[in-house]
């Protein structure tokens, strides 16, 4: 937070104006990028909704806040099993008691989305650049899943699926690789759109 006034000279000043909260942009990571999402800027949240959870500052999510009431859902961080009974995953993909990004659509009005957008990534470290993530859809009434790179051009749809892929909450996550050969040596925004 800050705080600014005008000076026009000695004695000449105007009264501070704030605090005006300001937020700096991240500096990009260097490829190869891994996040587990076990960090301590990773607060797993509560019940069916969510609450609670707290996501890395660089990171971003639409809705922003962490969830509140039943009919407001966004991305945030997870433990062990989904508040929702017969929807998935029980458990992270790799040790079981670990963290993953969760986002619980149940009484959202039909339509509604939300956004995951990542730090920014260099890429140009790398070759042949790929993006590898793990999911997990299980459910009735699964929606969809979409990915989006943005390498200062806009936002472009590298990835989409929709409906359950798995059938139950204890069947094994799935892994997506996704090539972005065509961004090598850009500096790309992630977004995960569900």
């Amino acid at each position: 937070e800050v705080y600014v006034r005008d000076s026009c000279g000695t004695g000449d000043v105007s009264a501070w104006l704030g605090p005006l909260t300001l937020l700096t942009n991240c500096l990009p990571v260097a490829a190869p990028f891994l996040e587990d999402f076990d960090g301590t800027a990773w607060t797993p949240g509560v019940a069916g909704n969510n609450a609670n959870n707290a996501i890395d500052g660089c990171w971003r999510r639409d809705p922003g806040s962490a969830v509140t009431g039943t009919n407001v859902f966004s991305w945030g961080t997870r433990q062990g099993a989904t508040g929702p009974a017969n929807t998935g995953p029980a458990s992270d993909h790799t040790s079981g008691s670990g963290n993953y990004l969760y986002t619980e659509a149940s009484g959202s009005p039909a339509g509604s989305e939300a956004e995951l957008i990542t730090v920014p990534v260099d890429c140009s470290p790398l070759t042949t650049p790929e993006l590898r993530f793990w999911y997990h859809m299980a459910g009735a009434s699964m929606g969809s899943l979409e990915v989006f790179v943005d390498n200062g051009s806009g936002y472009t749809s590298v990835f989409s699926i929709s409906g359950a892929q798995q059938t139950a909450v204890n069947d094994p996550w799935t892994e997506a690789i996704v090539s972005l050969a065509a961004y090598a040596g850009d500096t790309l925004s992630i977004r995960f759109e569900g």
